[in-house]
């Protein structure tokens, strides 16, 4: 018989030892990592360690993350769902769905608004037990070898610094878009941020003031902009020069990424270049309602042709969900009833 319930806190070891097994199995330092995930986080409850156990082994774990996001105005909370895994001795059997299924009950009783994940495995798995996937742009630009670069002036930010600059470059970034994750004044110096790299390695100034931010990985070999704040084209200008020159650095010969259509660094990007940005969009962001009757209290004034009950099918959901969230591409009776609203946008550096 299987068991689901809260982790205690003399079995959370176990559980980074599980995580570190299904995870990262050939990284030695990985139970760093997971412990920080816990015992650096200032948002973490026990709670918020979800387990499943059979003859009092534990078999499945997920990680619940305590998230704030903008919608249409308003703070809403959000359960996120992370690091969701079963024991390979004990799979097939239908326990992440149980332990999922729990959690899920687990967000009702601590009055989550929404749920909230990012899939790795693809939507289908989620979709099946009534989660929506929500379209988020990627864009992706070929570099080549003899683009000139001009010259900028750049620096190496410190976290304790330059954070009050960065957070507010982020917030003036953010502040147009729906969906965006609020960061505190913490944020960037928890333990999960650290190791997820949110805090952004260099940036650029003006009259002796940080103007704008860059962050990007290298994934397969290739430049991938996870965030990208600034102030003035010239900035943007700029920071395309940095990100340039790292495709060299590595020897890509593109630069891919996840930002708003129309953001400012995507005209230098095409200008230095001479190519055009392809867009695209990833499913991976995928949300479902917690408390409906909590949510429409919070929305209801900005949003008046919200409906009483959410309808049963889920296609229906789906539409109502992409609208919410400012998906200009939907088309659909949703539109009429909720309003336009700005876009989604959820940066690649908030994905837990």
């Amino acid at each position: 018989m299987v068991t689901y319930r809260a982790a205690r806190d003399e079995e959370l070891e176990s559980c980074i030892a599980l995580q570190h097994l299904v995870f990262r199995p050939d990284q030695a330092d990985a139970p760093v990592r997971y412990r920080s995930y816990v015992r650096e986080d200032p948002t973490y409850q026990y709670g918020q360690t979800r387990i499943a156990l059979i003859d009092d082994q534990i078999v499945a774990h997920l990680r619940v993350w305590d998230r704030k996001l903008a919608i249409r105005g308003q703070t809403i909370t959000a359960g996120g769902i992370g690091s969701l895994l079963t024991h390979p001795d004990f799979r097939g059997q239908g326990i992440a769905s149980g332990l999922l299924a729990d959690t899920e009950n687990y967000f009702k009783e601590v009055e989550y608004d929404i749920g909230l994940l990012f899939s790795i495995i693809g939507t289908p798995y989620y979709a099946m037990r009534g989660w929506s996937p929500v379209p988020v742009s990627t864009f992706e630009i070929n570099v080549g070898i003899d683009v000139p670069v001009r010259d900028t002036v750049t620096r190496q930010l410190v976290l304790h610094d330059d954070i009050d600059a960065v957070r507010q470059l982020h917030i003036q970034c953010f502040s147009e878009y729906t969906g965006t994750e609020l960061r505190d004044e913490a944020y960037c110096s928890t333990g999960p941020a650290r190791y997820r790299s949110v805090f952004p390695r260099v940036g650029v100034e003006r009259r002796g003031k940080l103007s704008g931010y860059i962050n990007w990985d290298i994934v397969n070999e290739r430049v991938w902009v996870v965030e990208c704040c600034a102030e003035t084209d010239d900035d943007y200008a700029d920071l395309a020069t940095l990100v340039i020159q790292a495709t060299r650095d590595v020897r890509s010969a593109s630069i891919l990424g996840s930002l708003p259509k129309g953001h400012g660094l995507i005209a230098p990007l095409e200008s230095a270049t001479q190519n055009v940005v392809e867009w695209s969009t990833h499913d991976e962001m995928m949300v479902k309602i917690s408390r409906w009757d909590l949510l429409r209290k919070k929305l209801e004034d900005g949003t008046p042709g919200l409906p009483e009950e959410l309808p049963n099918e889920q296609a229906e959901i789906d539409a109502f969900w992409r609208v919410l969230l400012g998906n200009s591409e939907e088309n659909s009776d949703w539109c009429k009833k909720l309003g336009a609203c700005s876009p989604t946008f959820y940066w690649w550096t908030d994905f837990f």
